[in-house]
């Protein structure tokens, strides 16, 4: 959340972080310029698992060649708005800054030589996480440093679908807030089974058990992981059949 430097490929992060404060943010280069870039978690989760991994495992993955690349995601500046314009709630744009480009040809001709596909396998042994999707990237930001954000400046909720064949299946229970507190409690408790069908108690009209489906809902992909392993290991004690989604 801090100022952006004179790096010219700082727009790239410029492009979302100034208008998501009510700034005006002015492009040097092109809309459709691709550029690597990773997530500011990706890159100190990546850091810290090179720097921590076995002396043992290092030198079986990367022999005398120490170089690594941590795992990136092409995109372009355009890409980068849309994917702003996605997670921001409709009623929220007018809050947003102004985006200008005022593209240098020759800046943009630059920053377009530059690699932008990267051979991180070797990182990713080594327990560097790879780059979820420029939404989750964005959103991420936004919920760690919502004092950055402008006024008024809200967040489109995650949208979950659920398949008609799971729900002819299955009783589906939709867990909002699914990560932590309350709503994880709940999941846990969905989860030991026996509860909905045509009984109240997990059964179909035959009186056959009814599997268990969890559909997560949150902001942060991370603690909803974690509630999804928790709420798998709870059915799997009471021997409760589940999907958790």
């Amino acid at each position: 959340a801090g100022a952006p430097n004179a790096a010219t490929t700082s727009c790239f992060s410029a492009v979302v972080r100034e208008p998501l404060s009510g700034q005006e943010a002015v492009m040097p280069i092109g809309g459709n310029v691709y550029h690597a870039i990773t997530g500011y978690k990706q890159a100190i989760g990546g850091m810290m698992a090179v720097h921590e991994a076995m002396p043992d495992q290092v030198d079986k993955l990367l022999g005398f060649d120490r170089t690594v690349f941590l795992p990136t995601r092409s995109v372009s500046l355009n890409e980068l708005e849309e994917a702003m314009e996605r997670v921001v709630a409709p009623e929220s744009m007018s809050k947003l800054g102004k985006i200008v480009y005022e593209e240098d040809e020759r800046l943009s001709s630059i920053v377009g030589s530059f690699p932008t596909k990267v051979d991180s396998k070797r990182s990713i042994e080594l327990g560097a996480p790879e780059v979820p999707v420029i939404d989750d990237i964005i959103r991420e930001y936004c919920e760690d440093f919502s004092d950055a954000l402008a006024d008024g400046v809200v967040l489109q909720k995650e949208a979950v679908a659920v398949s008609n064949e799971t729900a002819e299946n299955h009783v589906v229970a939709l867990i909002t807030g699914g990560g932590s507190g309350i709503g994880r409690a709940v999941a846990k408790r969905l989860a030991k089974g026996f509860w909905g069908g045509s009984d109240g108690r997990g059964s179909d009209i035959d009186g056959n058990a009814l599997k268990v489906a969890l559909v997560l809902a949150g902001r942060r992909p991370s603690p909803l992981t974690e509630t999804k392993a928790i709420c798998e290991e709870v059915a799997k004690e009471a021997g409760i059949a589940i999907d958790v989604v």
